[in-house]
């Protein structure tokens, strides 16, 4: 499997010969995140108040940190309140 030789094609059809193979159309992948300011409010909007409360910082803002993309968000405690 690790002869740079062999193709993929080939791979596919030594490891998978008997439940028959089928190709597509090579596609390019795409990495993109969906996140976006509405979708982290929606989300906080899930907690009850007291862990909205909790999350507050010493600067009066939620932060938010996508874990996919690494934006942050900051978010004002009224408006998930507001919903």
């Amino acid at each position: 499997m690790l002869d740079p030789t062999i193709t993929p094609e080939t791979l596919l059809y030594r490891l998978f010969h008997e439940d028959g193979v089928r190709l597509e159309d090579a596609r390019a992948l795409v990495a993109q995140c969906r996140c976006s300011r509405e979708r982290i409010a929606g989300v906080l909007t899930s907690f009850d108040a007291a862990e909205r409360a909790d999350m507050v910082e010493a600067d009066g803002k939620i932060r938010v940190t996508c874990e996919y993309c690494a934006t942050v968000y900051e978010l004002e405690p009224e408006e998930i309140a507001a919903g």
